[in-house]
């Protein structure tokens, strides 16, 4: 199997001591101080959803209080039908590129000087 990080989200206990986070996974999570969990899929969209609004309650003050911080989410897969490939959004140095997802064979987990990434100079939204 290839590396699949880019379809997970991974968070981090920064409250300085072990917690359970109730809306982490199914039944919830305990994590010590500075652990970190990976969820498949993003944890905005899967708690937003509005399957459990006191979920996503104490997501957003876990967030407000600083108990917990977000590493990373899954990346955004933008389809260019000129080159029939896939790329994903990649942030290098402060600048908004591209990428090749994490699963390909010549990409590695995460964005790197080493990585070939598209680099947007001048890019206004």
């Amino acid at each position: 199997m290839g590396n699949v990080t880019s379809l997970y989200t991974k968070v981090k206990n920064t409250s300085g001591a072990t917690r359970v986070f109730g809306f982490l996974g199914p039944r919830g999570a305990r994590l010590e101080a500075n652990e970190e969990m990976s969820i498949p899929g993003n944890i905005i969209s899967t708690l937003g959803a509005g399957w459990s609004r006191r979920k996503f309650t104490a997501f957003q003050d876990s967030l407000d209080y600083n108990l917990l911080d977000i590493v990373y989410t899954p990346a955004v897969f933008l389809y260019d039908s000129g080159t029939g490939g896939t790329k994903v959004l990649a942030l290098l140095n402060s600048s908004l590129g591209t990428a090749d997802p994490s699963w390909t064979s010549w990409s590695s987990s995460s964005v790197s000087e080493s990585s070939e990434v598209v680099i947007y100079e001048n890019y206004e939204l």
